[in-house]
């Protein structure tokens, strides 16, 4: 599995390891950066390159893809509005609208009176995910 850095022009950037696991950083200097999850871990930023202060090195691609997965399907395309909501724009989801709560994204489906609930992050993995949409 491929492993990102997702900046957002801001001081923040969003990591997710090889395991599909995301978490929130930040960066301490315009080249450094920390991780929440991997904190003794630091990684420099450099032209096409992030090297960990363990020796891994991640080479940079254009446009990679984030896909978002639940219960073996692929749900598409979200659309973070705020810093607690997100639109689906595609996939079964399409129009429905997820709302932030605790460790959990509860959906307003779409010409549904019922929704449906994920559940079983941790505040690492939301914040990233909402860090990601805002940028």
């Amino acid at each position: 599995m491929a492993t990102y850095a997702i900046q957002n022009g801001k001081s923040n950037v969003v990591i997710v390891d090889s395991l599909g696991t995301f978490s929130l950083g930040s960066f301490t200097s315009s080249t450094q950066a920390t991780d929440s999850r991997y904190a003794s871990d630091s990684a420099t930023f450099g032209t096409g390159t992030v090297t960990w202060q363990d020796g891994m090195v991640w080479t940079k691609t254009t446009n990679p893809p984030i896909t978002i997965l639940g219960t073996g399907l692929t749900w598409g395309r979200l659309k973070v509005t705020s810093p607690t909501t997100m639109v689906a724009l595609d996939g079964p989801l399409k129009g429905s609208t997820g709302t932030r709560a605790n460790n959990s994204i509860s959906w307003a489906l779409a010409g549904a009176d019922t929704g449906q609930s994920w559940s079983g992050f941790d505040a690492d993995q939301l914040n990233a995910l909402f860090e990601i949409g805002s940028a």
